[in-house]
């Protein structure tokens, strides 16, 4: 069986063969509802794929499995991050003055 397959191979293939049969049963994505056949044969090229190109055919597979948000919830989302970091940066500001003039009234 497999064991014997391994013994035919050099060390070095036996390795990488034992190596790829456990990453295989390994590999996990975030969604497994609503695949199409597109995704899983995305997912066995990504489940053959080694370095850059595992890490880069994963990263495509995940974006693609995204559930992005429509405009409207992008623009509301976006609002609230603008009017947080104006806020942030008001308030810092408030906090800036405050600590120059007292920085003033105290070293003059």
């Amino acid at each position: 069986g497999a064991q014997q397959q391994l013994q035919e191979l050099s060390p070095a293939e036996a390795i990488k063969a034992a190596k790829a049969a456990k990453t295989a049963d390994q590999v996990r994505f975030s969604v497994t509802k609503g695949l199409t056949q597109e995704d899983l044969e995305a997912m066995q090229k990504y489940a053959q794929s080694e370095g850059l190109e595992r890490i880069a055919r994963g990263a495509l597979i995940e974006a693609r499995l995204i559930e992005w948000p429509g405009p409207t919830e992008a623009v509301f989302t976006t609002l609230i991050v603008v009017v947080m970091v104006a806020g942030t940066a008001g308030a810092l500001f408030v906090l800036n003055t405050i600590l120059a003039q007292s920085a003033e009234l105290f070293f003059s």
